[in-house]
């Protein structure tokens, strides 16, 4: 499976930009979706969630708030109102 490009915001500060992911979960305004290469274009509220990341070797999850994501061929821009980086993966599911 190939990897795309992952840019995520706040109003205060880039918390990562141009990270490779394999997939991500995230929790929008008409529920959770699961994003994988190729996907659709899309544009989509965010709702307060979570934001799940696999990578080849690891996986990131952090918690959002409301926000928007843009997904096209090129890259996917998230631009959340409050990011929040979970350390302790013990509890989480990634099912995607």
């Amino acid at each position: 499976m190939g990897a795309f490009k992952v840019d995520i915001y706040t109003p205060a500060e880039i918390i990562q930009k141009d990270l490779d992911v394999e997939s991500f979960a995230i929790t929008t305004a008409v529920g959770d979706i699961a994003v994988l290469p190729d996907h659709a274009s899309l544009v989509s509220k965010l709702s307060e969630g979570m934001l799940l990341i696999k990578q080849s070797k690891e996986k990131l999850a952090y918690k959002i708030s409301t926000g928007v994501i843009k997904i096209n061929k090129e890259k996917v821009l998230i631009l959340s109102s409050f990011v929040q980086k979970i350390d302790d993966l013990k509890n989480i599911e990634f099912k995607f």
